[in-house]
């Protein structure tokens, strides 16, 4: 069994970081962020634990946590992520000495009226992951197995950063109120993720969920893709899932169970993810009374603000705000994606040892491949 403390909903408040969270409301009116931890800890004004039994339970409770060693071959050394749903760690295959990360699931939670829960959510991953796992594109898998009742799967560690720090770490601030991601860089990741794309596109996947949290940036520069499991068939039955600054409208309006949108909803979660690695903001806008510009105009109007003196933010806004329509039809393939990449490169590409550094952008782009050949 487990327990906790907290909401299920609580009070949405959004952060100075645009992500939007649940708080608790204390008894003098004040919200108090919702902390999710892999231990009972209420706040201090909550009531007290209700197994506790006296203040030997309370200690031993704060006993120092043994060494985990899963399927007698994986062994948990740290923590990434604890969530209702089941923990993410960090970890080393004892049997190879190679970093590993593992990924829980715990029994009966996520459940839908499907009578599905996050086992099978954890299962379809590492279905996904056999699908590409000769892509190169995405971690390898390692092993499934379940233990105590609760599912794990255990994937390839990747050496890397997520696109959301690679991003971060590449913003610049310069005299003259110039700033923003270098134009030769933003050009190269924005090409090597519409490919990234392009490869799970191919083999007739949607995947529903692309963010910068969900990408990797390897050591040497590529990309991998780390969380498949809301990969589906456009159409077929589906939980809903979004993220919020980077779903689709018809994402984020589509009933708590259904067919699964097509292609045309990543496009936009690629123009929400393209505004972030030029500004390094998410695309998360506040509540607000309707209004003829819609989500597509509002954006716009943000980006129009952020793009003075961001010169990668300028160029990439045609394609960003034409990804980041409302209307699914409306919105540019692939294919124009990276033909208007190259296009966006060329222009700024100067005289010099300039042209030659974007000119890199732009070699593969000038004839984008075939559905089944994208290169990344």
């Amino acid at each position: 069994m487990h327990y906790r403390y907290g909401v299920f909903t609580g009070v949405p408040a959004l952060g100075d970081d645009g992500i939007r969270g649940a708080m608790l409301v204390a008894p003098d009116g004040r919200l108090v962020p919702d902390r999710r931890r892999a231990w009972f800890a209420p706040p201090e004004w909550a009531p007290r634990d209700p197994f506790a039994q006296g203040e030997s339970a309370a200690l031993a409770g704060r006993a120092a946590p043994a060494e985990v060693l899963l399927d007698g071959r994986f062994l948990v050394q740290g923590v990434i992520r604890h969530a209702f749903g089941g923990g993410v760690f960090r970890g080393v295959d004892e049997s190879t000495g190679t970093p590993v990360i593992i990924k829980q699931a715990r029994r009966h939670t996520a459940a839908t009226l499907t009578g599905r829960d996050a086992r099978d959510l954890r299962r379809h991953e590492a279905a996904m992951l056999e699908v590409f796992a000769g892509s190169g594109f995405t971690p390898a898998p390692v092993a499934l197995f379940e233990q105590q009742g609760d599912l794990f799967l255990v994937q390839e560690a990747v050496d890397g950063v997520t696109l959301r720090q690679w991003g971060l770490d590449r913003l610049e601030f310069r005299e003259n109120e110039r700033w923003g991601t270098p134009v030769a860089d933003a050009l190269r990741r924005a090409r090597s993720l519409a490919c990234l794309m392009g490869l799970v596109h191919a083999e007739g996947w949607v995947l529903r969920d692309f963010n910068p949290n969900n990408v990797m940036v390897t050591a040497d520069g590529e990309v991998c893709l780390t969380d498949l499991e809301m990969l589906a068939r456009p159409g077929e039955p589906a939980p809903r899932i979004h993220t919020p600054g980077y779903a689709a409208p018809e994402q984020i309006d589509a009933p708590r169970h259904g067919p699964a949108p097509g292609a045309a909803a990543d496009l936009y979660s690629l123009g929400a993810t393209f505004f972030h690695l030029v500004t390094g903001v998410d695309p998360l806008l506040a509540a607000d009374d309707p209004g003829p510009r819609g989500n597509a105009g509002r954006l716009a109007a943000w980006l129009g603000r952020l793009a003075p003196g961001n010169e990668a933010a300028h160029r990439l806004a045609p394609l960003v705000v034409a990804l980041l329509d409302d209307d699914p039809a409306r919105r540019p393939g692939l294919d124009e994606v990276l033909d208007r990449l190259a296009e966006t490169a060329r222009a700024a590409a100067g005289p010099g040892a300039a042209a030659e550094v974007i000119s890199l952008a732009v070699t593969e782009a000038d004839h984008p491949p075939r559905p089944r050949e994208y290169a990344l």
